[in-house]
């Protein structure tokens, strides 16, 4: 599907978002012992009560807060709202099936975002093992306000790594859960998210870091060097290190 080159601002927009997006998932607020066996159940430690908010600092400078505004039916489903200062929210669940993020609502000056994930992606296994990921695959669907709806399959993985010391401006946390989720999505364009958090029983996150990344694919379109320059008519398949000119080899 093919785009306006005013529409290709807006592509990155839309990619840099979901980026944002990362840093809403207030993870897995995941309880351990010292010597506890290495699976552990999530569940009962995903702090979402109504009410319950965050403030984070923020690279670059300032902060903001993230507060969990009650119950809403979002794609059939009943989610918890995680709404950020400025109006945008995040849709999870948290149940037998684990904890999952079903999409969310953004608002943005070149138009407001909703995000919808069929299958919600899925964060964390109802039991988690450290150092086993866990995938989940689905379909993205992002619709901008006056622009149209853009089309993506996702591949989802998140593996909750270990047990790390954090030092924040709240405090020390020795017991801090390190999880990283790599979402790839494919369709009307394609990009990566890198998603860290490090999470403390009862609190949630208290650290968390978030990248995007777009794929780079080169093709040889003509090369030069001392003796030559080729078109891609006048290539062949030996090797560049071993042509002493065009059409000609050592």
């Amino acid at each position: 599907m093919a785009y306006p080159v005013r529409y290709c601002a807006l592509l990155m927009v839309v990619a840099t978002n979901l980026c944002a997006r990362a840093f809403r998932i207030v993870g897995l607020g995941l309880l351990l012992w010292a010597g506890a066996a290495a699976a552990f159940p999530s569940a009962p430690y995903y702090p979402l009560p109504d009410g319950a908010s965050w403030t984070y600092t923020v690279s670059g400078g300032g902060t903001t807060t993230r507060t969990v505004v009650g119950t809403v039916v979002f794609n059939g489903a009943p989610v918890k709202v995680m709404r950020e200062a400025g109006g945008s929210d995040s849709y999870f669940t948290n149940d037998a099936s684990g904890v999952r993020l079903h999409g969310g609502f953004l608002t943005d000056s070149g138009g407001d975002q909703t995000e919808t994930n069929s299958p919600p992606i899925i964060l964390a296994a109802q039991d988690s093992v450290f150092g086993t990921p866990v995938l989940s695959s689905g379909a993205t669907v992002i619709s901008v306000v006056g622009i149209g709806s853009f089309f993506f399959n996702y591949s989802a993985t998140s593996t909750p790594i270990g047990v790390e010391a954090v030092t924040v401006p709240a405090g020390n946390f020795p017991n801090a859960v390190r999880l990283r989720t790599i979402t790839s999505y494919t369709g009307d364009f394609s990009f990566f998210l890198d998603e860290t958090v490090w999470l403390v029983p009862g609190i949630g996150m208290v650290r968390g870091s978030s990248s995007i990344r777009l794929p780079r694919r080169m093709k040889l379109g003509n090369y030069r060097h001392t003796t030559c320059q080729c078109s891609p008519s006048a290539a062949t398949s030996t090797p560049i290190f071993a042509r002493t000119s065009c059409g000609a080899t050592r």
